[in-house]
C-alpha cells in the first residue's frame, strides 16, 4: 500500500500488464515452465512498473476467446486491489 504523505491518502500503484500465454502442455513441462517464469521475472525487472501475467491456454482454445480475455485485461486490468493496471 502506498500513501501520499502530503495528502494522507492511499494511492493506487500503476502497472502496465504484460501477458505471457503458454499452452497447458508447455506448463506441464517443469523445465520449460521454469524458463518461462524466469523470462517473465527478468522482463519484469527490466521494465519499470510492469506486472507479468502467465496465462495457461488449453489446447484448441478458439482465438476469439483468447482475444476476449486479453481485451478484458486491456480495458479493466486484472482486478488486483490497491493497483491501477491495464494491458
Amino acid at each position: 500500500m502506498n500513501v501520499d504523505v502530503v495528502r494522507g491518502e492511499v494511492v493506487k500503484v500503476r502497472y502496465g500488464l504484460v501477458a505471457v500465454l503458454v499452452s497447458e502442455e508447455v506448463a506441464k513441462d517443469k523445465v520449460i515452465q521454469s524458463k518461462v517464469v524466469r523470462y517473465a521475472q527478468d522482463a519484469q525487472g527490466a521494465l519499470p512498473n510492469s506486472k507479468f501475467l502467465l496465462i495457461q491456454v488449453p489446447s484448441g482454445t478458439r482465438p476469439d476467446l483468447i482475444q476476449s480475455v486479453l481485451e478484458k485485461f486491456y480495458y479493466e486490468g486484472d482486478g488486483a486491489s490497491g493497483e491501477y493496471n491495464k494491458l
